[in-house]
Order: structure tokens, then sequence, then C-alpha cells
């Protein structure tokens, strides 16, 4: 089962990228001042080098067969697992922007980060100002230590159009606040978590990360 996951899982980071990844530029000039974005699938894999010497036409043939074979195994399945459900939504319906978000928070949960990303991008192709997914796109640009392209997307997000998941605006507030604590941004961080947990007091990761940012502070008084 792990090995049909993982072939799943390279296989669509093949399409993903040979259908989407030329439109990704587009959401720059909304979400990350004006800078090109490029994205390579899960663990770096070049899948550019695999076509390098065929033709266009025979490339634009073998995208078309490679996506109608995923569509029609998504119409044809009478079980997916959480992932290839994600897929799915989104294959069968490329301009779903809760799909695509959707997709990169399960993308995201299994460390695929670029991958995630890209996702991310996409939904915001479609609705640039959904809050959702500029929240999350600000978490996964903190783990990949984009710090000032994470703080501008959070900044978006709690402008956006106030469409949040359960945790409501204090998703944004608190990956705001770790992307601040990253740049030594202490006392604004330690304000953005106070924020997320005012707006969601049951927000246990907005409550750990305020005990952390207290204990820096005391730390630095001390020094």
């Amino acid at each position: 089962m792990r090995t049909i996951k993982k072939v799943w899982i390279v296989a669509f980071a093949l399409s993903f990228w040979l259908f989407f990844t030329p439109c990704v530029q587009a959401i720059s000039v909304h979400v990350s001042n004006a800078q090109v974005i490029h994205h390579l699938p899960p663990d770096d894999i070049p899948p550019k080098a695999l076509f390098y010497s065929l033709p266009e036409t025979k490339i634009s043939q073998l995208k078309l067969a490679f996506f109608d074979n995923l569509k029609s195994h998504c119409l044809e399945s009478s079980y997916l697992t959480e992932i290839e459900a994600s897929y799915c939504a989104v294959i069968k319906n490329s301009f779903d922007f809760v799909a695509w978000n959707n997709l990169g928070y399960k993308l995201f949960t299994l460390g695929h980060n670029k991958a995630a990303l890209a996702a991310y991008d996409h939904s915001l192709l479609i609705n640039p100002q959904y809050s959702l997914a500029l929240a999350n796109r600000c978490g996964v640009l903190s783990r990949l230590k984009e710090y000032e392209q994470a703080l501008n997307s959070c900044k978006l997000a709690l402008r956006g159009d106030g469409h949040w998941g359960r945790q409501g605006a204090a998703l944004a507030w608190n990956n705001q606040g770790d992307v601040l604590f990253n740049l030594k941004r202490y006392q604004e961080s330690l304000k953005s978590f106070e924020q997320a947990i005012a707006i969601n007091h049951n927000c246990a990761s907005a409550q750990r990360n305020r005990a952390v940012v207290l204990r820096q502070l005391h730390k630095m008084m001390q020094g």
C-alpha cells in the first residue's frame, strides 16, 4: 500500500508540474512582491529532464494522455486515500480554489513543502483574496524560511475575504507570530500570538508559541 501511495504522489507530482507550473508566476503580483515563483515537485524531482529531447507536440500529447488516465482513475476508483481524494478533487475541477487549498494542506502535512506552496499559489490564482489559502501559504513559506514573503502573505490573509477554516483568523495571527519570531521581532510576535488566543481561546499552538516568546523575552532581559 505504501508503494502504491508513493507511486501516486510521484505520478501526480509529474502531472502537477507539467500542467500547472507555467501559471504560477501570475500570482506574484498579488502575493510575493512581484518576485517570480519557481516550484519543483516533492523531493525536487526534475520532470522536465524526462522530456528534454521530445518535440513540443509529443510532450502535449503525453500531458493530455497522463491527465486523462489520472482523471479516469479518480472517476472509477471506489476507494481513495485522503491524499488521493485531494488530488482527484483538483483533477476533476481545476478551478476549485478550495480544492487546491485542501491539496496544499495535505501535501504540507506530508512534508512536500514546495508542492504544497504551488497548490496554495494555484488556489490564489483563482481567488487571490482567499484568506485561508493566504494564511496556509504563510505557514509553508515560514517552513521554507522565506520569512519576508511569509509575512506578506499573512498580512494579505488578514485583509482577505474572511473565509477561514475552523481556526478562524487565529490561524493567520498564529502563523504571523511564528514568522515574526523567526525574524527576531519578539514584541510583535507576542502581540500576534495574543491576538490569535483572543480570537480562539483553544488555539493550543498559539498558547505554546506565546510561552516560547515570553521565555525568550525573559532571557533577553536577564542577559
